[in-house]
């Protein structure tokens, strides 16, 4: 997931683009993010993302403070967490139902095409 960025013409709406893919037995396709809110607003602040071996700067819209090792536990992983969730994260879902299908037209339907050597 990349850096939050308000979104154009909204106060209150922040987008951040991420990398998704759908199971091909499935037409619904579930987000899961973990949000730290920052009341009342965050000064915008710039980092540095590594995506596919290269290094991006991007304003994001605020930074969340450390928090104690014994309140939050990583992964031996480095991936993920576990345990419970920190009182000032929430866990925010949501599902989208992909209904553009991609697929062949059989071949009974196409108009038969001569071969141009007959």
């Amino acid at each position: 997931m990349g850096s939050l960025g308000k979104a154009a013409n909204s106060g209150k709406t922040l987008l951040a683009p991420f990398e998704a893919f759908k199971f091909p037995t499935s037409d619904i396709v579930q987000f899961k993010a973990l949000v730290t809110p920052c009341l009342p607003s965050c000064e915008p602040v710039e980092c540095s993302v590594q995506s596919h071996g290269q290094t991006r700067d991007f304003m994001s819209m605020g930074r969340r403070k450390r928090r104690g090792a014994s309140s939050y536990n990583v992964s031996p992983y480095g991936v993920g967490s576990v345990g419970r969730v920190p009182d000032d994260d929430m866990v925010v879902v949501q599902t989208i139902q992909i209904t553009d299908k991609f697929g062949f037209e059989k071949e009974d339907k196409l108009p038969h095409r001569k071969n141009r050597d007959e």
